[in-house]
């Protein structure tokens, strides 16, 4: 009989255990309409508690949103571009990176949208205007950027705010394509469209975690102060809101 109750419970702290590692890393908590047509990139202003975003049908104006998906204002740059893709804040400056896909440079941005520097990156890959860069996040602690290709094939990439690569890599992390990166905490946060998937991927240990959410068309995505996960939807205009477990 104590040999039983010894098996049950055993039992017990399996499931419970089993329980833990099943539980996801994010629940979801609500959406927000915008009226921005085709967002195409996300980053959160944490002075501000503000959302940056960038828009495929606008190539010259980068929209502040709160956290209700309410326009604030909208940002008129000293510059056009070719295919806003990508958007990421700069601590540093209160400014942002713009990744332009039409072109495959970084734009360098003050706060108030003129044009800092543009950054021309060379790769070591052949691709079309359909398939560059989609995503990009700002480590300011150490002062450089990651970049991500979208597909045929994905590519991610480090580089210093001078252009220089400090490393690329073609691994998919099981993923259809990249749409967008977010960075925190020594973490990449890879967002794809394809795939309705976020891969978390640990920069010291380059172990990852894996999130699948239920939203089409992810084009953004990045965390607030909180620890909230926000990821935006292109085709019908919206920000989701997910909370962390």
């Amino acid at each position: 009989m104590k040999n039983l109750s010894l098996i049950f419970v055993l039992l017990f702290f399996w499931a419970c255990s089993s329980d833990e590692t099943k539980k996801e890393l994010f629940t979801y908590k609500s959406y927000f309409q915008t009226n921005i047509s085709n967002p195409s990139g996300l980053a959160y202003d944490s002075f501000n508690n503000y959302f940056l975003v960038v828009s495929d049908k606008n190539d010259s104006v980068v929209y502040r949103l709160d956290t209700k998906g309410n326009l604030v204002d909208s940002i008129l740059l000293s510059f056009d571009g070719q295919d806003f893709e990508g958007i990421s804040f700069n601590q540093k400056t209160k400014g942002f990176f713009i990744a332009d896909e039409g072109d495959s440079v970084v734009y360098v941005v003050d706060s108030l949208g003129k044009k800092q520097t543009k950054i021309s990156v060379p790769i070591s890959v052949a691709y079309d205007l359909q398939s560059g860069f989609e995503g990009i996040a700002f480590d300011s602690q150490n002062d450089v950027l990651y970049l991500a290709k979208e597909k045929n094939p994905t590519l991610l990439l480090k580089l210093k705010t001078n252009g220089e690569i400090i490393w690329e890599s073609q691994a998919s992390y099981g993923l259809e394509d990249f749409s967008d990166l977010f960075f925190s905490e020594n973490k990449l946060y890879i967002l794809s469209d394809k795939s309705s998937k976020l891969v978390i991927l640990d920069l010291k240990t380059n172990k990852t975690q894996n999130f699948s959410f239920p939203v089409k068309n992810a084009e953004g995505v990045c965390l607030d102060s909180e620890g909230n996960l926000w990821i935006s939807n292109e085709t019908e205009n919206r920000l989701y809101k997910f909370t962390k477990n």
